[in-house]
């Protein structure tokens, strides 16, 4: 019964921690999105593009999306 009750608190744990992760991940997208054009940021905040895609993508490959997008604009 503890095995159960053991696997059972490790999974939620794992659970919530995954959760932290992603709100972190929808900060950090939403921070960059904001940071490289204001009107993109509300953009992103009012669309609801994937901000937690684009905060994992700069954790992983250090790739800045919503900056790329705005000087691609630019040019």
């Amino acid at each position: 019964m503890e095995a159960i009750f053991a696997a059972g608190l490790l999974v939620t744990l794992a659970y919530f921690a995954l959760i932290i992760v992603l709100l972190v991940a929808w900060v950090q997208g939403l921070i960059l999105a904001f940071r490289a054009n204001i009107f993109l940021g509300i953009l992103c905040l009012l669309l609801h593009i994937p901000l937690v895609l684009i905060g994992l993508i700069y954790w992983i490959f250090g790739c800045d999306i919503p900056a790329v997008v705005v000087r691609a604009l630019r040019n």
